[in-house]
């Protein structure tokens, strides 16, 4: 166990920097081990760095600032003056290194020695009161920034000294907890009660330095100015695993380079400097899975489904490297991938060709890391922007569409733009009967194909070096007539058919041709679909056609035989036993009510498991099972 305590310096004035641009803060710690000794360094002037562990002693990082690691009951002694200080407000930044049951004491105050308020990681108590507030830390292990303000009355009697203990679990009274053991790289305090806009810049400036994801689920990132960075309420979908770079000169923020806290390592943005004050560039993600989108814009690549918001305040140009672990993707990949930075400049998401750039990665090495080197942004053109990743080939093509018309049918053209490849490129297009309609051999990266009618084609682009890429394309006469009630994928089980109208809500002087699998055939508008694979269906309405590709996949093979969930409820730890029908991987995925991931385990290579788990938040809880892409669920419930 390691003890220190910092001298209480008196009538010292703040400087220029101050935690969020809000000055007055009494105490501002940061974690510095680059002294010969490990120390919390003070930001104020005229105040003393705190020795606060003797001889070695390890320290973590947390988006890529250093943090110390307190252990074995370490503890940090911070003198605060006397019980006057009945208005105050604090910030802890802090990370357990391991995700145990038991609650664990973060700081307490002491007035003459007796504990007057305790932080842990399960409540804040305040014992003069007898007032507790209890919380669910839904993401265990996760880096958090707990804020705490108190507004008391004062006392009409001084009784002694207060102290802000860190990291040590009081000696008395004797409570149901242990001491900290994590990191804690940054420590705020301020004798008064700050109001709730301070509060929030003094919580960016942390969550931006940090990597770290405020609690609020529709939060506001404010500059020390009060610029608006991130709108929670704006951009709720992509609130998820937010990071941030930026500079901030009255905070002294230069954070360069930035990873999410919460998913470290998945998504890594830098820069080499920011040329102005309050230059900022915050993301979230829309937290889907790095798996491939089948929502994508026609005529463009197929994204991973997870993508990236971010809100760019950078007064003009930057360059930044961007960086993804392609780990982390489950795709089947091509023997020699290269990964594909894709920006959606227009911030709808939509990722149109007019709308989107492309940039191949730089490199990627052994570990996994593919690198895009000088990215692009400005806020004068957006400060809102979508990114996506295209797992594929050195060359590819978005083509945008325009429609013909039922009057002028030859009136439809394609705009191909090459991403990528080494010109020259040999491009053809062939129609569903294999007649080319086009072929050329150009250097241009955009060749525009005009005279072409409804109907399905497929597009072939060759450079030199012989890589390909082939996609198929559909036009439509943008005033035919739609089979609305026609989908565009069905799931056909074992056994069954499927049943399609495709003359719901239609003309009835529509004609109707099907063609799919094994020369089928039919005339008729309603069909029976009893085997899997791709097929096309005609609708002509006075002689207009519209075309439409429909999907067949086989139903997955449900291998899930047993499963059990014990005890239920619980007072935290539970088992569960799987048995499959056959051999197979299968992840159990924990949520709470509010459809937060709470834990998750991945096994593989049996037809008979068991999990253990522990819940430590009374609630109740979804368990999901998910083999061969089937999924199932049980509820469990934390007494």
């Amino acid at each position: 166990m390691a003890c220190v305590l910092l001298v209480h310096c008196q009538g010292y004035t703040q400087g220029s920097l101050s935690p969020g641009g809000v000055k007055g803060a009494s105490i501002w710690l940061i974690s510095d081990t680059n002294a010969k000794s490990v120390v919390y360094k003070s930001k104020i002037p005229q105040t003393d760095s705190v020795i606060a562990f003797k001889g070695p002693h390890e320290t973590q990082f947390l988006n890529f600032n250093e943090g110390l690691l307190f252990k074995n009951g370490d503890l940090l002694n911070l003198p605060l003056g006397d019980s006057s200080i009945d208005n105050a407000t604090f910030f802890t930044v802090y990370r357990e290194t391991a995700v145990i049951p038991d609650e664990k004491t973060i700081w307490y105050l002491a007035t003459a020695h007796k504990v007057a308020s305790i932080l842990t990681t399960k409540r804040l108590a305040d014992l003069d009161s007898a007032k507790y507030l209890n919380f669910t830390d839904l993401h265990p292990g996760e880096a958090k920034i707990a804020t705490y303000a108190q507004l008391k009355r004062k006392d009409t009697v001084n009784a002694g000294l207060t102290n802000w203990l860190i990291g040590q679990k009081p000696v008395s009274p004797i409570l149901p907890v242990s001491s900290f053991a994590g990191i804690i790289p940054e420590l705020i305090a301020y004798k008064r009660s700050l109001a709730s806009e301070e509060r929030i810049k003094v919580t960016t400036y942390l969550a931006v330095k940090y990597g770290i994801t405020l609690s609020d689920p529709n939060p506001i990132y404010l500059s020390s100015s009060g610029k608006t960075l991130w709108d929670g309420n704006r951009d709720e979908s992509y609130y998820h695993h937010i990071a941030g770079i930026g500079r901030d000169d009255s905070t002294g923020l230069s954070q360069l380079k930035s990873t999410s806290s919460s998913a470290p390592g998945l998504l890594t943005i830098s820069t080499d400097q920011f040329k102005s004050n309050e230059s900022y560039i915050v993301w979230g993600d829309n937290n889907e899975l790095l798996t491939i989108s089948n929502k994508n814009h026609a005529g463009s690549p197929p994204l991973l489904k997870k993508k990236w918001l971010l809100t760019v305040n950078t007064n003009g140009i930057i360059k930044t490297d961007v960086v993804l672990n392609t780990k982390k993707i489950d795709v089947l990949l091509p023997a020699k991938p290269f990964f594909w930075l894709a920006v959606d400049r227009s911030g709808t998401g939509h990722f149109e060709p007019t709308q989107t750039e492309y940039t191949r990665m730089d490199s990627i090495d052994a570990e996994g890391l593919a690198y895009f080197k000088n990215v692009i942004f400005d806020d004068k053109t957006t400060d809102k922007l979508i990114i996506g990743f295209y797992v594929g080939n050195s060359i590819f093509s978005a083509t945008t569409v325009s429609q013909p018309s039922c009057i002028d049918p030859s009136s439809g053209a394609l705009n191909v733009k090459i991403v990528g490849g080494a010109p020259p490129f040999n491009i053809s297009l062939s129609d569903r009967s294999g007649k080319q309609i086009y072929s050329a051999v150009t250097s241009n990266y955009e060749i525009p194909i005009t005279g072409v009618i409804p109907g399905e084609y497929d597009l072939l682009i060759k450079d030199k070096t012989g890589s390909a890429y082939s996609d198929m394309v559909l036009v439509n006469n943008s005033d035919a007539i739609v089979p609305v009630n026609v989908l565009s994928r069905y799931s056909l089980k074992p056994g069954q058919s499927i049943q399609i109208a495709a003359d719901s809500l239609m003309p009835v002087t529509t004609n109707y041709k099907w063609t799919g699998p094994k020369n089928f055939i039919s005339y008729n508008p309603q069909i029976a679909i009893s085997q899997p694979g791709r097929y096309e269906l005609e609708c002509t309405t006075d002689q207009c056609s519209y075309y439409k590709i429909i999907e067949v996949a086989e139903a997955p093979v449900d291998l899930f035989n047993i499963i059990k969930i014990f005890p239920n409820p619980t007072t935290g730890s539970f088992a569960t036993d799987i048995t499959l029908s056959k051999a197979a991987p299968v992840t159990i995925s924990v949520y709470s009510v509010t459809g937060v991931l709470v834990n998750q385990w991945k096994v593989a290579g049996k037809t008979n498991y068991r999990v253990n788990g522990y819940l430590r938040t009374p609630g109740s809880y979804t368990v999901y099972y998910q083999s061969n892409n089937i999924t199932t669920s049980r509820k469990i419930t934390v007494q």
